[in-house]
């Protein structure tokens, strides 16, 4: 097992440190892949400040999520690829967690024969298979199973089938069991009951089974170290068959149970009540059960739970009766969480947990849709009880701004670091007392849209208050718009700044306009964009929900704003319509942003600034580089984009110098990192406003990008245009150049390249095409510079000679080469002759990759290829 192998599987078996995986990020930074270690660094970061936890400032949260998405941006399909070739999936949304694809799916069947790939690809800490039935006797022989330490089932399989691969051996090892929507009633359960004894099993869930329960304790009774049992949405569960599976657990070892949404009802409260062996429980997860005040009383009578730290209810109607009975329980003394959500317990209830003798010090409280009045509000601010609380949700009830202002004038909720209140009424009275206490400064997460009086709803006055007061903020709504991470941050840099609502506005629409170029298919980020343009008073909201693919809304009111919009269209485009010439709407929309565009030319200053905030034109920064935005005016706009400063790369595929002017004169570009252009004509003219103008930051100039599409025409840099590049110290940090398909170039032109003085730190080299002559490619191999490069590419339509290969085999001066591209096209391809030369390079012998691409090879001479260079060598015919 080498080092990265060994690294991953230290994250596989404790999947709940972040240690581990920060360790694995080291090393990548030391095995050249620090962006993936950065984004592992950033989502344990983020996470581990999540949801109001942390102590990590809000501006630098913002940033890591910017980050983050930036580097996936960049690199998730690459990331992803090696799960994709196995057929393979993320479970969880978005794919990675803490850095890694943790949850995988993957068929049986592909996990049969490659699951041995698997781990090398990602620390897998939970594996869920797909189609099982057909490969489950094959699976119970597989060692794969033997690194499996959390399973996960699903859909149809034979309960026989199921009970052989249970049997296996090689689930020794095995600590996590799950069957999700598997359709076995209580006889099949018996069968899976009568195999072997699984005693590494610690949890064991069901989730949608029919069963009525009357088979699970010989079940259960299967798994003597079982910590946890979940019995969730199981609609035929029968509470009196509760007590038989509590009498099966082992008391020493059992911890938690879940219910969730099963109807085990007042009957399973007393299961409960009677499972007196059962002291060591500490959460209990028993949400939409079906219970009653009769329930709640049941519990309250209850001695034996003395560890119990968290307790989910709710999503049933216990009533103020209810409530009051819970208050009653002496287990609340060790709670933790106190979870209560729709209960239906009203201010009375409230008041009775407030007040009860046996309330200890909880960290979270949820009371949402309770019911709850301002007396309630008011019992939770008195109660010293609450003064450990950093989670309270009240949202969706009926509290005022005298309950808010109760809230926050409690020395006792100083603690809180996340508070939710949507769907009350507190107004603006209440967000202004929230705003002005000086206990609630620490809150790191705030939500109160949907929060009226009357017509007095939260403005944007309040909502300013609340983020310049309340400096720690990483979530925040009102009724004004929902706001998080950089969008956050904006408000309170313009807000900080005295910006007006102007600047506010514009600040927090160039965040979320950047987060839609950075993820262009997202809808609920342009859903998100919608909303804003709504907020704001911009009709082009209608046209982004309208032509949103997945948009839920009823079909009247999606007619409703087709009819807006082909009313509107002309007067909401107004600015545009002058200077630009647009399409039929298939072609130039994509879905609620201008996608083709043609400028009739050059626009005054004065328009081009307009138009560089116009929201039907949030995608020009993308499409102007995909040459579906065109003309002059496209290109001063997209100068003015204050986005283009978080595009560390951009590639035209169309682009003309004038254009170009415009781009390089912008103040949005200094962090430029890499510049590329499709085939578009471009001649000395261009090479000397780069030499003039380019970023003095840029490390990548490539002319050769998309040089095969049809339509193009090739780049035409020639000797004077490279001689103007390599006098130029504003390129002194170019480190990768491209010329391929520019086959003006030539000798001359690589004769000044290779005198070049202020290209001295150029290292990637790519010359297909480029005009070169044998006695151009020998002059590279001579030329001492050529020692720097660790990346060369050479052919394509150039003629490529056995004895220009020769004379790069021989040379000393490519010692430092890392990759090699020789490619070469038509009748005079070199053979078996320069094949051996290369293989006997010992200048050459260290190269990672060498490809050689369309010559005249026998078996001989891939054999000498791969007998020097083995898996590192390409030859493609």
């Amino acid at each position: 097992m080498n080092d990265r192998d060994a690294l991953m599987a230290a994250i596989a078996a404790h999947p709940d440190e972040d240690t581990p995986r920060l360790v694995f990020a080291d090393w990548l930074d030391e095995n050249a892949d620090p962006e993936r270690a950065e984004f592992i660094r950033a989502q344990i970061a983020r996470h581990q400040n999540s949801d109001g936890k942390g102590d990590l400032p809000s501006g630098e949260l913002a940033r890591l999520a910017a980050r983050e998405r930036e580097l996936l941006a960049r690199n998730r399909d690459r990331w992803l690829q090696p799960l994709h070739d196995l057929n393979a999936r993320g479970r969880v949304h978005g794919d990675f967690s803490r850095g890694f694809v943790n949850e995988v799916v993957i068929d049986a069947a592909v996990f049969v024969e490659r699951g041995d790939e698997l781990w090398a690809v990602s620390p897998v800490s939970a594996l869920h298979l797909r189609h099982l039935e057909p490969a489950a006797e094959r699976l119970a022989d597989c060692p794969h199973l033997g690194r499996v330490r959390a399973l996960n089932l699903s859909g149809a399989v034979a309960p026989a089938a199921l009970r052989t691969l249970l049997g296996s051996p090689h689930l020794a090892g095995l600590h996590r069991l799950s069957l999700e929507s598997v359709p076995f009633e209580d006889d099949a359960i018996q069968v899976l009951a009568d195999g072997a004894a699984l005693s590494s099993i610690r949890s064991f869930s069901m989730f949608g089974c029919p069963a009525t329960g009357v088979t699970l304790p010989e079940l259960v009774g299967r798994f003597p170290q079982l910590e946890s049992l979940s019995l969730a949405d199981m609609n035929a569960f029968a509470g009196r068959h509760l007590a038989g599976v509590l009498a099966a657990l082992n008391p020493d070892r059992f911890r938690t149970l879940g219910a969730d949404y099963s109807p085990i009802g007042t009957a399973g409260m007393r299961a409960l009540a009677g499972a007196t062996r059962l002291t060591g429980i500490t959460e209990l997860w028993l949400r939409g059960c079906g219970f009653t005040s009769e329930s709640m009383e049941v519990l309250a009578g209850t001695t034996h739970f003395k560890q119990i730290k968290k307790l989910y209810l709710g999503n049933d109607d216990l009533g103020e009766a209810g409530g009051v009975a819970f208050a009653g329980w002496p287990g609340l003394r060790t709670l933790q969480v106190i979870h209560f959500d729709h209960g239906n317990i009203g201010t009375g209830g409230v008041v009775a947990v407030a007040t009860s003798p046996h309330l200890g010090r909880p960290e979270e409280l949820f009371l949402r849709r309770n019911g709850i009045e301002d007396a309630g509000a008011e019992a939770i601010a008195a109660c010293d009880g609450f003064s450990e609380l950093r989670e309270l949700e009240l949202s969706r009830n009926q509290i005022t701004s005298t309950g808010a202002g109760a809230l926050a004038a409690s020395p006792r909720l100083r603690r809180l670091r996340q508070l939710q209140l949507e769907h009350n009424a507190i107004g603006n009275e209440g967000a202004n007392a929230i705003a002005a206490s000086p206990h609630l400064r620490g809150l790191r997460w705030l939500t109160l849209g949907n929060n009226t009086l009357g017509d007095n709803r939260i403005g944007r006055a309040a909502g300013r208050r609340l983020i310049a007061a309340l400096p720690h903020l990483t979530v925040f709504s009102a009724d004004a718009g929902f706001l998080t991470d950089e969008h956050l941050e904006a408000v309170r840099a313009e807000v900080q700044a005295g910006g007006s609502d102007d600047d506010v506005n514009a600040a927090v629409g160039d965040r979320l306009v950047q987060a839609i170029l950075d993820h262009p298919d997202d809808m609920k980020t342009r859903e998100l964009y919608s909303s804003f343009l709504r907020d704001v008073d911009s009709p082009w909201w209608v046209v982004v929900s309208l032509q949103n693919p997945e948009a839920a809304a009823p079909e009247e009111v999606i007619a409703r704003w087709r009819g807006w919009f082909e009313r509107g269209r002309d007067d909401w485009l107004a600015p545009l319509l002058p200077w630009a010439e647009l399409f039929d709407d298939g072609e130039s929309f994509d879905r609620g942003f201008l996608r083709k565009v043609r400028f009739n030319g050059p626009v005054p200053d004065t328009i081009a600034n307009e138009l560089a905030r116009f929201p039907p034109l949030a995608l020009l920064p993308l499409e102007v580089q995909r040459g579906n935005m065109t003309g002059e005016g496209a290109f001063q706009v997209l100068a003015r984009r204050r986005h283009l400063a978080r595009m560390p790369r951009l590639e035209f595929a169309a682009v003309a110098p004038a254009e170009l002017a415009h781009v390089l004169a912008s103040p949005h570009v200094a962090g430029l990192e890499e510049l590329a252009f499709g085939p578009c004509g471009l001649d000395d003219t261009a090479a000397r406003l780069l030499a003039a103008a380019a970023p003095e930051g840029l490390t990548a100039l490539d002319f050769g990008a998309r040089r095969d599409e049809p339509n193009g025409r090739a780049n035409r840099i020639g000797p004077e245009g490279i001689s103007a590049l390599g006098a130029s110290p504003r390129l002194a940090g170019l480190r990768a150049l491209g010329l391929a398909g520019c086959d003006t170039v030539g000798d001359r032109g690589l004769r000044s390249l290779l005198a070049a003085t202020h290209l001295t730190k150029l290292e990637r080299l790519d010359l297909r095409s480029a005009g070169l002559t044998a006695d151009g490619v020998r002059a590279l191999a001579a030329a001492p510079v050529t020692a720097r490069f660790t990346a060369l590419r050479l052919g394509g339509r150039d003629r490529l000679t056995d004895d220009a290969v020769r004379a790069l085999a021989r040379s000393p001066n490519v010692r430092n080469l890392e990759e090699l591209d020789l490619e070469q096209t038509g009748a005079t391809a070199p053979g078996d002759e320069a094949a051996r030369e290369l293989a006997a390079s010992e200048a050459l012998a260290a190269l990672n990759a060498l490809t050689v691409r369309g010559w005249r090879l026998t078996d001989r001479g891939r054999g000498a290829l791969r007998a020097a260079f083995g898996d590192r060598v390409v030859c493609e015919d």
